[in-house]
Order: C-alpha cells, then sequence, then structure tokens
C-alpha cells in the first residue's frame, strides 16, 4: 500500500512539474515574443509534438523574470532538453531511415527482405491460381 501511494504521490508531483515547466515556458514565449509566437509554439506542440520552443521560453522566463544567472536558468531549462535532444536526434535518424534506407542496411538485411518479398509473391500467386480452379 505504501509503494501505491508513493507511486501516486510521485506521478502527482511529476505531472505538477511538468504543467508548471510548460506555463513558464508559454509565459517565456509570450514576454519574448508575445502572443502570435505563443500561439505557434501552442501549434508546434499539440499538431507537430515539437515541444523545444517551450524550452527555449522556460529559459527565458527563468533568466528574465526571475532573474536567475543563465547558468541557473540553463539548469531549469535542461529537463526540456533532455527530452528534446533525443526525440530530434530520433526524428532525424527515422527520416534518414525513410528517405536513404538501403545505405542502413547490411546486405544480408537486403537479400533477406528480397527473399521474403519473393516468398510473398510465390504465396500470392499459389492463391490466385487455386482461386481460379475453384
Amino acid at each position: 500500500m505504501a509503494k501505491l501511494v508513493f507511486g501516486g504521490a510521485a506521478v502527482i508531483a511529476l505531472l505538477a512539474y511538468c504543467a508548471f515547466y510548460i506555463y513558464t515556458g508559454g509565459k517565456g514565449i509570450y514576454l519574448w515574443g508575445g502572443a502570435g509566437w505563443l500561439s505557434g509554439a501552442i501549434f508546434a506542440a499539440l499538431f507537430m509534438r515539437i515541444m523545444f520552443p517551450f524550452t527555449l521560453g522556460a529559459f527565458y522566463f527563468a533568466s528574465q523574470e526571475w532573474g536567475l544567472h543563465w547558468t541557473f536558468a540553463s539548469v531549469w531549462a535542461l529537463p526540456g532538453l533532455a527530452v528534446a535532444l533525443p526525440s530530434a536526434v530520433a526524428g532525424i535518424y527515422g527520416w534518414s531511415r525513410d528517405n536513404f534506407g538501403d545505405l542502413f542496411r547490411s546486405r544480408a538485411q537486403r537479400e533477406a527482405e528480397e527473399e521474403a518479398a519473393q516468398q510473398r509473391l510465390a504465396y500470392m500467386r499459389e492463391f490466385f491460381e487455386q482461386q481460379k480452379r475453384e
């Protein structure tokens, strides 16, 4: 029971931290660029899953509004970078794999994929021939 209570409290604390982080990011974007930039950042976050502007906004808010030194403001923005950078690397890798996939496959992988495609083609031919006989 204690683990459940502690886990629930940890989830609630994490959600509160995330909400406050997004709030400070939004306030920082609003202070820097106004409502138009904030609307663009919200659109990017909701429809394109790009949260990096909120990280920059959190840094700006911490340094300008709270008056923190840039090193401490960076510590405040660091969790957003810890999520944004691996996400960006994964996105770039996925895009490059989709567009330049043959460069990332070994000869054995290409041969295995070609063999699997030939097996599927043979199965489909056999299936359609069987349908014609019936």
